[in-house]
């Protein structure tokens, strides 16, 4: 192995990147180095368009420091200012003015990515922390102490190891915890106990010349309540056993076929006086409601209820 020699001298003005090579037969290594110019506390560039500290000035328009800088005051910057150089990992921040975001070459290609920029906190800034799980008021920050309680309310354990079950029908006790989504599902359920739906009756179509015809259905949950009425205003007229009265629409129709107790009017047979008496009414799954008192009556009330399937 042998040097090489130059036959270049070099300038004490310039400052040179230095390839320092050394070889032999089996391999060659290279190292990178830096020499400034000849050290200068202050120099000016020709022409009064530069400035250096600690080496010649040799670019213009610029301020070129070769010795370590401490800012012991507030240093602002209103351009922009890129660090490093083009071969190495860089960042630059743009003007503020611009809302420009801080870019970084994260892969030394020359390719800036954004990493961050002055509105990501943005009014959080100025805002109070709240150091708390209980603040109603909108316009605070959470400390993020916080973080840490609420990671410690998330279950470990024994629980943190059961599978979620997502179902209301698991009956085997310490198997599984429940899926956050059947808190609404019961919670839904719930709701629907205090929420009433009404319906009305459709009335048989022997019956669509009666004098008087309602029939009401109240649901609360799987309860159906009912109030109901048919008849004529003449003894004349007659509603025999066996015919349907109304039909219950779906949705309110019972589970089992229900017995209902109604009062029925009819002509006295011996006097001009009509007679009541109770009697029963058949409700099928089906939803008709049928007169199942023993002979003709011309009016019929009932107050009934039963539960849905």
């Amino acid at each position: 192995m042998r040097p090489e020699r130059s036959s270049r001298s070099l300038d004490t003005e310039f400052s040179y990147d230095i390839v320092y090579t050394v070889t032999d037969q089996f391999r060659s290594v290279s190292y990178n180095d830096y020499v400034s110019t000849a050290i200068y506390l202050m120099h000016f560039l020709h022409g009064g368009k530069g400035v250096a500290f600690g080496q010649k000035a040799t670019m213009e328009d610029w301020v070129d420091f070769n010795f370590k800088t401490l800012f012991r005051k507030l240093a602002s910057f209103l351009g922009s200012v890129k660090f490093g150089s083009a071969d190495v990992d860089r960042v630059i921040i743009n003007d503020t003015t611009k809302a420009s975001p801080v870019m970084v070459d994260s892969d030394g290609a020359g390719t800036l990515y954004p990493v961050v920029t002055s509105k990501t906190i943005g009014t959080a800034a100025s805002q109070a922390v709240a150091n708390n799980l209980t603040t109603t008021a909108a316009g605070s920050v959470l400390d993020a102490r916080q973080g840490k309680i609420l990671d410690d309310k998330i279950p470990t354990g024994a629980a943190a190891s059961k599978a979620v079950a997502n179902n209301l029908t698991t009956a085997s006790a310490g198997t599984a915890v429940l899926d956050a989504y059947q808190g609404k599902i019961v919670n839904d359920k719930i709701t629907n106990l205090g929420v009433s739906s009404s319906a009305t009756g459709a009335v048989g179509s022997s019956f669509s010349a009666a004098n008087y015809k309602y029939c009401y259905l109240k649901k609360v949950g799987k309860m159906v309540f009912m109030s109901m009425g048919l008849g004529y205003n003449t003894a004349s007229e007659t509603i025999p056993t066996g015919t349907t009265l109304f039909t219950i629409p779906a949705g309110y129709r019972p589970a089992a076929e229900t017995i209902l107790i109604a009062q029925f009017t009819r002509k006295a047979t011996t006097s001009s006086l009509n007679t009541s008496s109770i009697g029963a009414m058949k409700l099928t799954t089906a939803g008709l409601l049928t007169q199942s008192h023993s002979g003709s009556t011309y009016c019929i009330y009932c107050f009934g209820m039963w539960e849905t399937a």
